[in-house]
């Protein structure tokens, strides 16, 4: 159990700071981009070591957080436009 929420805290951090990162970038577009995909990036790789650790990864689960991440990252593409 306490795995779990360090586990989530390192999640909530990364979250966190990839919002803080986005509204510190306002205005520059091509940052918020990069911001959002490695704060996706960061999502992914969380998920990989989270399901390593607790002992449940499997493929389903690695293609559940790419399709995630990579919706999140086409959805802000869109968000920001041209």
């Amino acid at each position: 159990m306490k795995i779990h929420s360090v586990h989530f805290l390192i999640l909530l951090a990364i979250l966190g700071l990839g919002i803080v990162s986005f509204f510190a970038a306002a205005g520059n577009t091509g940052l918020q981009f990069l911001i959002g995909v490695i704060t996706a990036l960061g999502y992914f790789l969380w998920g990989l070591i989270h399901h390593a650790a607790i002992g449940d990864l499997h493929k389903k689960i690695v293609v559940e957080y790419i399709l995630i991440a990579a919706i999140a990252v086409l959805l802000l593409e869109v968000a920001l436009g041209p």
